[in-house]
């Protein structure tokens, strides 16, 4: 009787620990999912502020220059001031493979800025847009090959959905552009549709892969260095090009009240970053990037009300789709990071139910990695020709 006294003991506080387990882990996520919401706020506020610089006549990479210079800058000032920071910026106590990493993640940030830019030259807005935003599926498919997250299907819904109501959004919005003509008004034909095509396609799985690589990076280097080095990508990259097309960056060049204006969406960018940073070292890289493309609706709803754009039922209808997948994603019961809790195979239920299960051996769960996303500046660049 003693023994059976010990084991239903046995049982139950197992029990009462697992549902405490769960609790604690849901609200770790529910955390970072409003984390994440808040950066794909920040992120679109900013690409409004910035959009009033580009109607001052001010080039979208001059704006992307300043936005990155802005981030490096004041993250440096924070990381300079911090002796524990500035030894986590500087890879410190980490091999090699570490440095190789981070100096991978900046890399893959450069080329889909860079790779975005060429493609709004050279298609459509909207359909650059769209094929930019298909980030989401990618990011599900590398998450799951790299770090060994689990595919779900409200996962793979969410992410389908969301691409849908991104493209109901752009070509709403973009609708000015006409159908076949690029932003510059010349028409495009066959050879620059298929390169435009190839760029913005590149760019979207650079995204992701920028995504899944920081996530492998985890909260070694910390979100206040990740979003400085990604601002200092972000001016390293963009710099050299202004300077070679001969788009005017120096100061004196930029009216001062431009300059302030550059400098609220640098600090909206950074705040982003930061949150974002933070939420995706409680959230899965799959979903975050989902409530990534909240920033769409958002700017949507902020142009109506500040630009007085006028609404359209086919981009209200895709903003709608898009809270409604993030809102999926938000509620399903996601496997958590393997370093925030330790739920057993048989514990994920209903919809979230992995269809491929996360590998045990993988660099996910031997680092504990969980980090971050400093979104390249693109999205805010195919926002600021929503009208």
């Amino acid at each position: 009787m003693a023994r059976a006294a010990l084991s239903t003991l046995g049982t139950t506080s197992g029990a009462l620990h697992g549902v405490m387990g769960a609790a604690s882990v849901g609200m770790v996520r529910s955390v970072g999912a409003l984390l994440v919401v808040l950066s794909a706020l920040g992120f679109a506020m900013s690409s409004i502020i910035v959009r009033s610089a580009a109607d001052a006549g001010l080039a979208t990479l001059a704006i992307t220059f300043y936005v990155g210079l802005v981030r490096f800058a004041m993250c440096l000032l924070f990381v300079l001031l911090r002796g524990d920071v500035r030894k986590r910026a500087l890879c410190a106590g980490h091999g090699w493979d570490f440095v190789a990493l981070c100096v991978f993640r900046q890399a893959l940030g450069a080329v889909s800025i860079l790779g975005a830019f060429a493609a709004f030259a050279k298609i459509p807005i909207g359909n650059a847009t769209v094929l930019l935003f298909t980030s989401p599926v990618w990011t599900t498919a590398m998450a799951f090959c790299w770090l060994g997250e689990p595919i779900t299907r409200t996962g793979q819904i969410a992410a389908v959905f969301v691409c849908a109501g991104v493209a109901l959004v752009a070509h709403a919005s973009a609708s000015g552009d006409g159908d076949g003509v690029a932003p510059d008004g010349v028409a495009v034909d066959a050879t620059a549709a298929v390169v435009g095509t190839a760029l913005a396609l590149v760019a979207s799985l650079s995204d992701a892969a920028f995504l899944v690589a920081t996530r492998a990076i985890g909260p070694r280097q910390g979100s206040v260095p990740l979003t400085m080095w990604m601002g200092f990508s972000i001016s390293a990259s963009t710099g050299p090009l202004c300077v070679l097309m001969g788009i005017p960056i120096a100061p004196g060049s930029v009216a001062s009240r431009t300059l302030l204006i550059l400098f609220a969406g640098g600090i909206a960018s950074l705040l982003a970053n930061v949150a974002l940073n933070c939420g995706l070292e409680k959230l899965e890289a799959a979903p975050a990037n989902v409530l990534g493309a909240l920033q769409v609706p958002i700017a949507y709803v902020l142009q109506l009300a500040i630009m007085h754009q006028a609404a359209t039922p086919s981009a209200t209808f895709g903003a709608a789709v898009i809270v409604v997948c993030a809102l999926l994603v938000t509620l399903a019961k996601g496997e958590p990071a393997p370093s925030l809790a330790s739920a057993a195979p048989g514990d994920v239920e209903g919809d979230a139910q992995p269809l491929l299960g996360a590998r045990r051996d993988s660099p996910h769960h031997a680092t504990g990695g969980v980090a971050v996303q400093s979104r390249p500046a693109w999205p805010a660049a195919a926002l600021e020709h929503m009208e």
